[in-house]
């Protein structure tokens, strides 16, 4: 779900929402209408391609216990996914490579390459033979292995790394990985440094949340279309330190785990989801909307920007500067009509304009739309995010209050606690 506007600030992707409106339209009321051993599980889109941090949950319900989480179990995660189609990956020294019960230690980088159906691996002498599936990598010695696939930086990954074609013409590349490592990465990955260890709790807590029945999540991808997965090289000790303390922890609302929505920042309140995503009255009424002023060293607490020329706005939405109808009572739009009468709800416009034109466009869904000099839409926001639920840049705030990690959840999270093992 990619770069921040914030040293360290956790990378961010593109969202991707295709049939999500249905799934969370049917599911979503009885999240909390089930008996307390109905389970929510969900997936947390990408929210803005470098952006910010965001999640809205598509939910379904499986009937499991809580506290089920257990720490070797293995989970896998489709990687790059943000920067598909991947053509070629190359692969840092030492790894094995796996194939037909066969182990080869590998001790120069090789590079792996897709072209017209076929897999290559070319070694550090440019020569390249064919490789057939199925075969995996793993680090030498429990080490991670580390894959570089331009532009992005290069990632490290524990586990095992199983590489094929998708559809013949592109990477398909999964990493095999404990979970109890995958929740720490995540974890890693969406906190920036420095954050305060009761802030890392409760981010571990969502997480964990989101996770409670992973079978339905057999292939997870590594942006925030479900969690932002940057592998071992975003670990640090305080995160894993911080995961452990909490390892199988829930968030519930009567006794029934939460929808999980969470962001980046909210810059100055967060907005029921009810509400602001149209959901029947009384859905999910642990997301109300709350105050908080705690996400204002963010750096998306100020005003963004930005101006899109007026005759490539019009491709997407019409001549015109579109009307914002109605607001909720924390100033996000709910309602816009086009210029051509056509009518979104204020976070699908959102949407759209950031799927269009790029998410620094308009960062949070706290925005204005005004026509600017030489012909051009002036687009300002404030927050990241879609603005319901968990506050990450406010929980840090909280955290250097001195409140516990079980006070930000319930802070954010009205009504809710933590439940599982302690």
């Amino acid at each position: 779900m990619v770069k921040s506007f914030s040293p360290g600030w956790p990378a961010i992707s593109l969202m991707n929402h295709r049939g999500m409106y249905s799934v969370f339209e049917q599911m979503s009321a009885r999240a909390t209408t089930r008996p307390s051993h109905w389970r929510a599980v969900f997936c947390l889109p990408k929210l803005g391609h470098n952006l910010f941090r965001g999640a809205l949950i598509a939910c379904v319900l499986v009937d499991c216990q809580p506290g089920a989480l257990a720490k070797d179990d293995v989970i896998s995660v489709q990687l790059f996914e943000a920067h598909r189609p991947v053509r070629q990956v190359q692969i840092r020294p030492p790894f094995e490579i796996v194939q037909s019960g066969t182990v080869s230690l590998v001790t120069r980088p090789v590079r792996l390459e897709a072209e017209q159906g076929q897999l290559y691996i070319r070694n550090a002498n440019k020569k390249r033979r064919p490789l057939n599936p199925p075969f995996f990598i793993r680090g030498s010695g429990r080490q991670p292995v580390t894959l570089v696939v331009p532009p992005v930086a290069p990632r490290s990954y524990r586990g095992d790394i199983l590489i094929g074609l998708s559809r013949g013409e592109s990477l398909q590349i999964i990493n095999r990985v404990h979970l109890r490592d995958y929740i720490n990465d995540v974890v890693a990955s969406e906190m920036p440094p420095k954050t305060p260890s009761e802030a890392l709790k409760a981010q571990a807590v969502l997480v964990q949340t989101a996770l409670t029945h992973r079978e339905q999540l057999s292939e997870l991808g590594d942006s925030t279309e479900h969690q932002c997965y940057l592998g071992a090289t975003a670990e640090r000790p305080e995160v894993t330190s911080s995961v452990s303390s909490v390892w199988g922890k829930i968030l519930c609302y009567q006794g029934t785990p939460v929808v999980a929505y969470y962001h980046s920042t909210c810059a100055g309140g967060t907005s029921a989801a009810a509400e602001y995503f149209g959901l029947d009255p009384g859905s999910l009424p642990y997301l109300k909307a709350v105050g908080c002023a705690n996400c204002r060293h963010s750096p998306f607490w100020k005003p963004t920007r930005k101006e899109i020329p007026m005759a490539i706005f019009a491709q997407v939405f019409g001549d015109g500067v579109p009307t914002i109808l109605k607001r909720d009572a924390a100033g996000r739009p709910l309602s816009v009509k086009l210029a051509n009468g056509r009518l979104l709800t204020g976070y699908k416009f959102w949407i759209e304009l950031g799927k269009s034109f790029g998410w620094d466009k308009a960062p949070g869904t706290r925005y204005s739309l005004v026509k600017g000099l030489s012909d051009k839409i002036v687009i300002e926001s404030t927050g990241a995010g879609h603005g319901v639920g968990f506050c990450q840049w406010g929980a840090n705030g909280l955290a250097e209050t001195g409140k516990s990690y079980e006070e930000i959840l319930q802070y954010y999270y009205p009504g809710c606690q933590v439940c599982g093992r302690h």
